[in-house]
């Protein structure tokens, strides 16, 4: 018969303590690569209209929020996702074309608690105004002087439906220029921490993108259950805004968790009888 050595006592009781004191980490995960199948959206607005069949355009399905003026589109995805513990991350990739009157007026990537059939103000308020609470990145291409102040070309983060936004990052080449770009972001939920790239490329930039602290988004949102989509709107210019690839995803860092009386009693006794077996073996 097998002898149990002090070794294997301690190395099995390293592996039920472990066992007791960690949680595996928890990850939602989002991906689209393009946009033939929108079962899982809900489409509001002129997104609803523009997508009642597929819109490709440069050999790609895309998800298409306008195509001319005055109009607002929001596509949510139907069923909320969890933000575990709030850090999260994704990118996603959109094209801007086919302007009108030098074009307008912006997306947004939109995060919040309420319902898949959100959809805020049109014009300036790229289909965003008005949500809250709610958590934003846009992409503005037309200037609005009460919140864009002198620049109308950037990338900005929003919250709770105000236009004003919290931090810009301003670019030089005009983003409705019909170029592809991407924008990956990432949001730790510990130092409240947002970073952000934006490239053409379809490879995330390697040197550390834009940082700006954000405090407390999911206290904010009120829950971890949110919505996740994009919003979009035009007014007396018009674009065609699309999106052509979205990813996104949210962890729950391993925990330490501490073992209740019982469990340790439990262990206890486990170790007992190991060492019990052990004393049985020498006579075997």
């Amino acid at each position: 018969m097998k002898r149990f050595t002090k070794k294997w006592c301690f190395l099995i009781l390293g592996v039920l303590v472990v066992g007791l004191n960690t949680q595996m980490a928890r990850a939602v995960t989002v991906e689209y690569t393009d946009f033939s199948d929108l079962s899982d959206f809900t489409l509001n607005g002129s997104a609803a209209t523009i997508n009642s069949s597929p819109v490709v355009y440069n050999g790609s399905t895309v998800l298409r929020l306008t195509n001319r003026l005055s109009q607002a589109g929001s596509a949510f995805l139907t069923n909320p996702v969890s933000l575990g513990i709030g850090s999260f991350g994704g990118s996603f990739q959109f094209q801007i074309t086919n302007n009108y009157n030098d074009g307008a007026d912006g997306l947004a990537f939109v995060m919040q608690p309420l319902s898949a059939t959100q959809l805020g103000g049109g014009g300036g308020g790229i289909g965003y105004k008005g949500i809250s609470p709610s958590f934003a990145i846009e992409v503005d291409t037309w200037q609005n002087t009460e919140w864009d102040g002198q620049n109308y070309n950037h990338v900005g983060v929003n919250i709770n439906g105000n236009m004003a936004s919290l931090h810009k990052i301003y670019i030089t080449n005009p983003v409705d220029d019909g170029i592809v770009r991407n924008v990956w972001f990432d949001y730790d939920n510990q130092t409240e921490l947002l970073e952000i790239f934006l490239s053409r490329d379809n490879t995330k930039p390697g040197s550390q993108g834009l940082i700006f602290p954000v405090d407390g988004i999911m206290s904010n949102l009120g829950t971890d259950q949110v919505y996740l989509g994009f919003t979009s709107a035009t007014g007396a210019a018009s674009s065609d805004h699309d999106i052509r690839a979205w990813s996104f995803y949210s962890t729950e860092p391993t925990n330490a968790v501490v073992p209740e009386p019982a469990s340790m009693l439990l262990l206890g006794s486990g170790l007992v009888g190991l060492l019990g077996l052990k004393k049985k073996n020498k006579k075997s």
